[in-house]
């Protein structure tokens, strides 16, 4: 019940940010979208279906790193559900993943259900990692226009914008620095500090850094795919979502200004958005893209994050019911090698 609760507070908390947003700017957006050639939706949401699959196709390739038989198509197939899970579950995209481990626990026996389930957290990881090297060379890339950005609605001085940015990009900093560490625990582990840190760390996450620690060493020697898997991310998932935005922009008759910022306002909303006080980073992930959006002088922004939340709605909900009803066979979904996972560490 608490769980719920917590849920409903976090819609609400959504609900009330848009709402604010369209209130503030009412005038702006209703014109907008009077004239909005909705065919631009249609470009736009598909760009948004290739990096779904691209992300499926992803999650395959490392399954098939530890010899797990899940089809491309069943692949797909939970990847899907898990975006639409996503949205209306609990925990935002953490919640789409319990549905794909649920889905998948169910279809394994028991004893073969740990790599699949860690390789569902070793994508998780290669997509922030992904998100994070981008975010920082994007803050670099275009931090005159970042230190452009208004933030005195929320009493926030603009002197103090260069603090935010440098909390965001070592935040990103520490994120990676955290994942290479935990790449290679067994290493860093004979330094006591490191050690006495990790150990802290995994105490006050509940054992995630233990857990995270044995997923990523079933990887280890796969370092070169985890590599190349990381730069595909980069510019087949991350990137992918700026022709979304330039879509929806034409689709508005909004000039843009520059596609170096329309790339920061993507990612560095995709990073406000994975703060967990709203589903699935609604709101946060429009304010953020429209202060940058504004700082970079696009005009009558704010119709942009709008729909393009409106757009992820649609893609997530569309793509999840596409494919609700394939099931897995217990069958299909078994391992072809077994793994000593101690002997990993």
């Amino acid at each position: 019940m608490k769980k719920i609760w917590i849920f409903l507070i976090k819609i609400a908390i959504a609900f009330l940010i848009i709402s604010y947003l369209f209130y503030k700017h009412q005038s702006s957006v209703t014109a907008n979208l009077q004239n909005f050639r909705a065919v631009w939706l249609v470009p736009a949401l598909l760009l948004l279906y290739a990096e779904m699959t691209i992300c499926a196709i992803r999650w395959y390739y490392l399954l098939k790193l530890t010899d797990i038989n899940l089809s491309l198509r069943e692949t797909v197939s939970l990847t899907m559900r898990g975006y639409f899970c996503s949205l209306i579950l609990p925990g935002g995209a953490i919640g789409g993943d319990v549905a794909k481990i649920g889905i998948i626990s169910h279809a394994m026996p028991k004893g073969e259900r740990f790599e699949p389930n860690l390789s569902i957290l070793i994508d998780r990881i290669v997509g922030m990692i992904a998100l994070f090297g981008i975010a920082m060379v994007l803050i670099i890339a275009d931090l005159k226009n970042l230190l452009q950005i208004d933030l005195s609605a929320i009493g926030i001085s603009a002197r103090y914008n260069k603090y935010l940015i440098a909390v965001v990009f070592l935040g990103c900093l520490a994120g990676i620095a955290l994942a290479t560490v935990l790449f290679f625990a067994h290493t860093f582990e004979k330094i006591p500090f490191c050690k006495t840190v990790l150990d802290k760390a995994d105490r006050i996450s509940g054992g995630m850094i233990n857990r995270m620690k044995l997923a990523l060493a079933i990887y280890r020697k796969h370092w070169k795919s985890l590599i190349l898997m990381i730069a595909g991310s980069v510019f087949f998932v991350h990137l992918l979502q700026m022709p979304i935005l330039a879509s929806l922009c034409v689709g508005l008759g909004i000039k843009i200004s520059s596609f170096l910022t329309l790339s920061t306002a993507i990612i560095l909303g995709n990073i406000a958005g994975l703060i967990p006080l709203t589903p699935g980073g609604l709101g946060l992930r429009d304010v953020t893209i429209l202060a940058i959006l504004n700082a970079g002088n696009f005009s009558d922004a704010t119709s942009i994050p709008l729909l393009m939340s409106l757009v992820l709605i649609i893609g997530n909900l569309s793509a999840g019911l596409a494919f609700f009803d394939k099931g897995l066979q217990r069958s299909t979904v078994c391992k072809t090698d077994t793994h000593n996972l101690q002997g990993t560490l």
